[in-house]
């Protein structure tokens, strides 16, 4: 079910009573019907009391405004108990003048209870203003009863002649309930019938409808223990910052803060009680571990080491306190800070994993709801991650920590962040992305796979069927080009939201062609899906075909190329890299290679080669589509014609949008280098012990020890002379009539020619050339009318 929003604000020491109270002031309320001159005001007010659950911010204010107006009502219907049928006339007349505050006040809640969570963020000043100004409102109005009631005394004493007395109202007898405060503190009996709502003083009362209350109640009143004193432990108190993510005014060990939390310290109700809680903060969720589902229990209880225990505990519920969203968890109340097993308590809600409901969506919606779900999410998460940060003051990455650290459980379609575990004052954190990465990341993470596209040569989750893997892809691809991108604000564009907004309706609206079309408009819609084993010169851009079914794509079927019929203008570039490696250096690198230019398409590397080793490098040339949105929107307009013209379905076809081969290749150099002189050490050094030993007849290379490029950084030769790396070239190309060679030469020979041989101390590799490439295909749901 959906959770409400509870706010809680003054604290006090017996805040339990605020749950009697509050069936005792409904009940007072309700009393008030049966005399027809308060019956009215009595009608508002039980609507205003029952219109402030769906309240979702300034809940404690509107509490405040709720139960000023109730007293004021119950405290008049108290003093005239008895008497109505003779009220006097002043009396009436401040009723009906009453009831229109309390008409304008039940207006202002019920609109406030129906906004938006956008609308009271920005309309925030105004809708404090207005709540001052229902409060001015209800003073006025008792301060009218009073001025009546005194202007009616004094008329009465001035009549008579002598004063037959004064009537003293009796004093509030707290009985049992009053503590001392300051020292020891012992609390007797809970008394559960408090005399009115001045029993319970600054106390808040927020209507909670649970079906399992009174056992909750029960519950709670076998687990709460109260012991004896106010003061905190040593541990807690000396912890000055409580937690990496509350601000400085937080950080205080005590829950008794500005905010106004308090603590419950018994509770007591009958079985038949519809119960109502005093004011109620929110909750951190507690899992139950269960196959696709996981039901938030009543009570966390925090076990473990005490003083790490009652840390956590008392980090999260002032945390709760001041985190008041419809998509963070909701808290009812809290154990005594003096609890043996501290907890906390909420409401049951049963919940699943993000990653369930993806998963049920996939396997009975098509891809356009699964793209409006995850739009959903990702709006939801932003929303929370943007309040979160403004409540508690957290730059970017803290913001991330908590996002990242979150877990996330969604009832029906509200998504519910839970809070991130306890995390040291001191940590720090950095990253090289942006807030909207990692919101893009979260929501990835919600889909089979963590939101990585599978093909056909990947084996990633055996529980997915070919249909469901084909939608996650095509989400994926979606989605990526619908999120916001990394630098940019996390916020939907107002397209994407207008998406979200249509399917609130029972029947959805959104189609995958309207959505591929919001992704034209933003200019998003760059995917190409990828096979990278394919023969080498098998495809060219701009080939359209398909692949027969139950085949693979070396058995792909060409119809035609756009390109060359001239049916379609796409703009081609091609790509060329490489990159290099020397097995034997350490720490081992890849190094990109530079190639220049050469006629014909033709690429040349050049390569160093240390004396003695060898040197492999990979060389990718690839022709490809610069925008592929324009490949994507020829495919949808002529898809169905092409693929009748080949007897095919139209989600069949393929269009190539890139192709290219990536082929390995090595040089070595065969010599061996001279041995090491074993003698005296003293003679290592010395030139002339070198000449003596190799003589001035030894090639050049010889003499030389160590690794290229590691000290002492040069190979060396007679007298000490360094041994300078072989430059080699290697020429390749994408044109498959092309044949790569290697030469010591930095000219290449025209096609035809004869090529020339390389020194004899060198060996070669031309590796396999094998092919890879991209492809835009659409779904079946692109072609329905």
């Amino acid at each position: 079910m959906p959770l409400t929003f509870v706010r809680r604000r003054v604290p006090l020491a017996n805040s339990l009573q605020a749950v009697t109270a509050a069936s005792k002031i409904t009940a007072q309320v309700v009393n008030a019907l049966q005399f027809p001159p308060a019956a009215a005001a009595a009608t508002i007010v039980l609507v205003i009391l029952n219109t402030i659950q769906g309240i979702q911010n300034n809940k404690s204010d509107c509490d405040r405004l709720a139960r000023r107006a109730a007293t004021i009502l119950v405290d008049i219907n108290e003093q005239m108990q008895g008497r109505w049928d003779k009220a006097p006339g002043p009396l009436l007349r401040n009723l009906r003048k009453y009831e229109e505050t309390l008409s304008a006040l039940s207006s202002f809640m019920k609109e406030l209870a129906d906004a938006k969570w956008r609308d009271r963020f920005w309309k925030k000043a105004s809708i404090e203003s207005a709540i001052k100004e229902h409060g001015l409102r209800l003073n006025e109005a008792a301060q009218s009863f009073h001025m009546a009631t005194l202007i009616d005394i004094h008329y009465t004493v001035g009549s008579r002649s002598e004063d037959s007395g004064s009537d003293k109202k009796p004093a509030l007898d707290k009985g049992e309930d009053s503590v001392s405060v300051g020292g020891q503190m012992s609390l007797p009996p809970y008394s559960s019938e408090p005399e009115t709502m001045k029993d319970v003083a600054e106390e808040e009362i927020i209507e909670l409808k649970s079906e399992g209350a009174a056992e909750l109640a029960e519950d709670l009143q076998s687990e709460l223990q109260v012991q004896g004193s106010e003061e905190l432990t040593d541990e807690l108190a000396e912890d000055k910052d409580l937690d990496y993510f509350l601000p400085g005014e937080l950080s205080s060990s005590t829950t008794y803060d500005e905010h106004g939390a308090c603590s419950f310290s018994r509770l007591t109700t009958s079985k038949g009680l519809n119960m109502t809680f005093g004011p109620v903060p929110s909750i951190s969720p507690v899992r139950r571990r269960a196959p696709g589902s996981i039901p938030w229990k009543a009570r966390m209880r925090y076990n473990g080491p005490k003083g790490e225990a009652k840390k956590a505990w008392l980090r999260d519920v002032k945390m709760l306190q001041n985190l008041y969203h419809p998509n963070l968890p909701q808290m009812l109340g809290f154990s005594d800070e003096k609890s043996h097993t501290p907890f906390i308590t909420f409401t049951k809600v049963k919940t699943q994993s993000p990653q369930a409901l993806a998963r049920q969506v996939l396997s009975s919606a098509n891809v356009a709801v699964n793209v409006e779900l995850m739009l959903r999410l990702y709006r939801d998460l932003a929303d929370t991650a943007m309040y979160t940060q403004q409540q508690l003051g957290l730059d970017e990455n803290k913001l991330q920590d908590f996002i990242e650290g979150s877990t996330f459980h969604v009832d029906s379609k509200t998504l519910v962040v839970s809070l991130p575990p306890p995390r040291s004052a001191n940590s720090f954190s950095a990253r090289n992305y942006g807030i909207a990465h990692t919101l893009l990341n979260a929501c990835l993470g919600m889909l089979p796979n963590n939101g990585r596209i599978s093909y056909t040569y990947e084996h990633c989750d055996e529980d997915l069927t070919e249909d469901m893997q084909r939608k996650v892809n095509q989400v994926i691809a979606l989605i990526r080009g619908l999120f916001p991108k990394d630098g940019q604000e996390a916020v939907l564009s107002q397209t994407a939201e207008r998406f979200v907004e249509d399917s609130d309706f029972d029947v959805p609206l959104v189609t995958l062609r309207q959505i591929r079309d919001a992704s034209f408009a933003n200019g998003a819609h760059d995917h190409m899906w990828y096979e990278r084993s394919v023969k080498a010169h098998q495809f060219a851009v701009g080939d359209v075909g398909y692949v027969p079914e139950g085949e693979k794509f070396g058995s792909f079927v060409r119809i035609r190329n756009v390109l060359e019929d001239k049916l379609v203008e796409l703009d081609v570039e091609n790509k060329r890299s490489a990159e290099s490696w020397n097995w034997k250096a350490w720490p081992m690198r890849r190094e990109q290679v530079q190639p220049f230019e050469l006629p014909q398409n033709v690429a040349g590397w050049p390569v160093a080669v240390p004396p003695y080793e060898q040197v492999d490098i990979m060389v990718i040339h690839e022709a490809i589509v610069k925008r592929p949105a324009e490949a994507w929107r020829y495919l949808l307009a002529n898809g169905k014609s092409i693929a009748a013209e080949a007897a095919v379905k139209p989600e069949q076809l393929i269009l190539v949008t890139s192709a290219g081969t990536h082929q390995d290749f090595y040089i070595r150099d065969c010599r061996f280098p001279p041995p090491t002189p074993h003698g005296n050490p003293r003679f290592a050094a010395n030139p002339f012990h070198q000449q003596q030993t190799h003589g001035f007849h030894q090639p050049p290379g010889f003499g030389g020890h160590g690794q290229f490029g590691a000290p002492p950084g040069f190979h060396h030769g007679g007298f000490g002379q360094p041994v300078l790396p072989s430059i080699f070239y290697l020429f390749t190309s994408l044109d498959r009539e092309h044949e790569p060679y290697w030469s010591s030469s930095p000219m290449c020979v025209p096609r035809g020619a004869e090529r020339p041989p390389i020194d004899r101390n060198f060996t070669y590799k031309i590796g396999w050339n094998t092919g890879f490439m991209h492809y835009v295909q659409l779904d079946a749901e692109d072609f329905l009318e």
